[in-house]
């Protein structure tokens, strides 16, 4: 296994390395048998040296020698050594970072659980440490708020991470994190806050939500409206706009359509792109068309949206396609698992 760790070495340090290896020769105990065949005579000399020195000397002993474990594919060897050191030596002032380190290799071996109590510690229990142009607790928490399974805990370190390190966090992606963690503890007015305050960071990128700046502002003006458009059942929606098409009630219509986000777009348009989403009178369509609505929705349909086919309608593209969608929105339980019109679609397209 290559583990995607990798530490990168000043001259300095190499030359503190170099000055230990050839000035000590005191016999001392390791704790790991430095015969074992499968390390190298490097290793077994830089095991031996580990208890030799003071706390600065020893840090750059600690992280040569898991340098080279890694690269030996020795991980678990490498963790051991870590928290064997910080067992050994409790006021040593890199402690902290090398239970990041340990942490670190656990992450890159695909065992976060196992880092997480590492890191927890890392930022709980020892002072800061300076580290390739950051901070081990900023790293550390950072982390902490990405990878932990626990909410109510995750939002701990992600407030954390924000206070103190506000000026290096990528505050978009952390404000992201705190409004997902906080609507998955119920603490909507939490969440929504967090929301907003992502939105003034447009510049964020969230892996796999290529629209997440639209979607979070719709979210929020949905939020901020009375949602008096949604309706409990589909069906008793569709009834209510088959009523109206048949009267020609465009006001009606109108008022069925979703106050937030209505689309109208021909077919094959993305209508989440404002470009492809066009404003018209129905009314117009309604006084020349003899609208007929389907019986069935179409078999793309499921329990979170759905496509009932309508023609008839006076124009070249007589099919018009109406879009419903389940209202996604636990802060409200008035209106969660509602459906609302969400949109048209021009043409046959499905």
């Amino acid at each position: 296994m290559t583990s995607r760790l990798t530490y990168r070495f000043t001259v300095i340090s190499s030359l503190v390395v170099f000055f230990v290896l050839a000035c000590s020769s005191a016999p001392v105990t390791t704790p790991v048998d430095t015969n074992d065949p499968s390390l190298t005579a490097e290793n077994r000399r830089l095991y031996e040296l580990l208890s030799e020195t003071d706390s600065s000397s020893r840090s750059v002993l600690v992280r040569s020698l898991v340098d080279n474990l890694i690269r030996a594919e020795m991980p678990l060897r490498a963790v051991h050594l870590l928290t064997t050191q910080v067992s050994k030596h409790p006021d040593d002032p890199y402690n902290s970072l090398y239970l990041f380190m340990a942490g670190r290799i656990y992450e890159s071996t695909d065992s976060p659980e196992l880092a997480v109590p590492l890191f927890r510690r890392a930022v709980n229990e020892f002072p800061d440490v300076a580290i390739n142009g950051g901070q081990v607790h900023q790293r550390a928490l950072e982390t902490l708020g990405r990878i932990m399974t626990d909410a109510a805990e995750r939002i701990v370190y992600l407030e954390r991470y924000l206070e103190e390190f506000r000026q290096h966090a990528n505050n978009g992606t952390t404000h992201y994190a705190m409004a997902r963690t906080y609507e998955s503890l119920g603490k909507w007015e939490q969440s929504l806050d967090a929301y907003r305050r992502f939105l003034t960071f447009p510049e964020t990128e969230i892996p796999g939500r290529p629209n997440v700046h639209r979607e979070v502002s719709h979210m929020l003006q949905f939020a901020r409206s009375n949602r008096g458009w949604t309706r409990p059942t589909l069906d008793g929606l569709v009834q209510e706009i088959t009523v109206a098409l048949r009267q020609q009630n465009a006001r009606a219509l109108y008022a069925l359509q979703s106050g937030v986000n209505f689309f109208t777009a021909s077919r094959n348009l993305d209508p989440l792109d404002a470009n492809s989403t066009f404003g018209f009178d129905i009314q117009v369509f309604l006084s020349q068309s003899n609208v007929r609505v389907a019986s069935n929705f179409e078999v793309n349909s499921n329990e979170r949206e759905a496509f009932l086919r309508t023609d008839g309608w006076y124009d070249r593209m007589s099919t018009w396609y109406l879009y419903f969608r389940r209202i996604d929105f636990p802060s409200d339980p008035s209106v969660h698992g509602n459906w609302e019109w969400a949109g048209i679609r021009f043409g046959e397209v499905l």
